[in-house]
């Protein structure tokens, strides 16, 4: 995730998100159940490519695969030392506090840093993802201070604090490394805090915020999103909450029993000097519950193309498995369809997201892409040859010959959902293909045009 994006890249299990231009897509995370087609199935319709071409690598933040967030230990506070220095870490340069801070004064630090970082970007609402890197400096904390502070927040504030991985790692700066919080043995590099936000008790007039031209009650025009200039823009609460209606006109509603409602519009860094929009939703369970989040972005590449990059998905593992990503992403699909996108991308990755999103449909969105999955194929072929599974791996061989023959995006270069079904028979837990796939890394494209 670029800083200071609403949501990560599209992984499955409960997705993270990617915001960082360079790789096109976020993660969603969503498990294996109910995903992966009976063995004699056809590969899903919507792994079409254009006809012998291959895709244009255009900047865009990547994506949705959003973690499953661990419990995490609950370390006991810092040891000060007479000068209210905790023991071990440096101290603040410049720091003339008095008298020394107290945690409680250190998480509240933690949230005004937060709120005003999004304040400084011209966000509103909630679940707006920001490197912690960024809000530990803006709350002039040490790292050991910080961490206390984050830690004890998400002991007390529970599903108002999110901690989640950068998904595109190699995006990710020495300082933004060094920051990171291990969070279930995973480093985590992002935080979102809700913010509070009250009520909205005027309706929203007809139309649409900053000069939109949208039937009241119709789902809004993408072209004219995405030319608001919402990066930098100064968004009054009233505008901001006509954003939010206008585009919950498309993507609020009920998705295999959960209820999606979009919770913040605006620009993000990740695309500086593109026309986009992202917005960010609160998905909740049929109590009210916040059981997820999601993040996604809407731009135009350097052809004048309009892109859907699916960021964020990230759910608690107790709803997982239960149609949610396909639901919800089939909508949104619909919409973009009928406003001319050229195609939606992701990066697949963590967990099983590299298995779910091939059983997707989605393609490869680079040479490189499949590259990388070549080389694990032809690991996991060996391995499995060394193991005395010949048939399987002989598959397999068939399918590497066929990516080195064929041309990258022509119609016989083999797809992410061929690759991942090598080697599977009915009734089986495992096979080469499904070990190639699982823990695998790979930008992904769907064309809708």
């Amino acid at each position: 995730m670029a800083d200071g994006h609403s949501g990560s890249c599209e992984r499955a299990t409960v997705g993270s998100v990617c915001h960082c231009p360079c790789s096109g897509v976020r993660h969603s995370v969503v498990t294996l159940a109910g995903l992966e087609p009976p063995a004699s199935d056809n590969p899903p319709a919507s792994s079409n490519r254009p006809p012998a071409a291959e895709p244009v690598d255009s900047p865009a933040p990547a994506a949705d695969p959003g973690p499953a967030t661990a419990p995490d230990p609950s370390p006991g506070t810092p040891t000060a030392t007479p000068t209210g220095t905790p023991t071990g870490t440096p101290s603040r340069t410049g720091d003339t506090r008095e008298p020394p801070a107290t945690p409680a004064d250190d998480t509240d630090r933690v949230r005004r840093a937060f709120a005003d970082i999004l304040a400084d970007r011209g966000l509103s609402g909630p679940n707006h993802f920001v490197m912690l890197s960024t809000v530990r400096d803006r709350a002039g904390l040490t790292q050991a201070e910080f961490e206390a502070a984050v830690r004890r927040l998400r002991r007390e504030a529970g599903d108002d604090v999110w901690v989640v991985p950068e998904s595109n790692q190699r995006a990710l700066t020495d300082e933004q490394r060094a920051a990171a919080i291990i969070i279930g043995n995973q480093p985590r590099h992002l935080i979102s805090i809700t913010a509070d936000v009250p009520p909205d008790t005027e309706p929203a007039p007809a139309g649409d915020a900053l000069g939109g031209n949208v039937p009241a009650g119709g789902r809004p025009d993408i072209a004219s999103l995405v030319g608001r200039g919402l990066l930098g823009a100064e968004i009054s609460d009233d505008d901001a909450r006509r954003l939010r209606e206008e585009v919950g006109r498309a993507v609020n509603g009920t998705y295999a029993g959960l209820t999606v409602e979009v919770s913040g519009v605006g620009g993000s860094q990740a695309f500086t000097g593109a026309d986009h929009v992202v917005f960010s939703a609160v998905i909740r369970d049929a109590d009210g519950e916040q059981v997820g989040v999601a993040e996604r972005a809407l731009y135009r590449d350097e052809n004048g193309d309009l892109v859907a990059n699916h960021m964020l998905l990230q759910l608690d593992p107790s709803v997982q498995g239960r149609g949610f990503a396909r639901e919800f992403n089939g909508a949104l699909t619909e919409w973009y369809r009928e406003n001319g996108v050229s195609r939606i991308q992701l990066d697949a990755n963590i967990d099983v997201g590299g298995m779910a999103w091939a059983v997707h449909g989605y393609d490869f969105e680079s040479p490189s892409s499949a590259r990388r999955i070549e080389r694990r194929l032809q690991i996991r072929a060996d391995s499995y040859r060394y193991d005395g599974q010949t048939d399987q791996a002989d598959a397999a061989q068939a399918i590497l010959q066929r990516m080195r023959d064929e041309p990258f995006g022509s119609p016989g270069y083999p797809t992410p959902y061929e690759i991942s079904q090598v080697g599977r028979t009915p009734g089986a837990t495992t096979w080469l293909g499904r070990d190639t796939m699982l823990g695998s890394y790979w930008t992904g494209v769907r064309w809708l045009q």
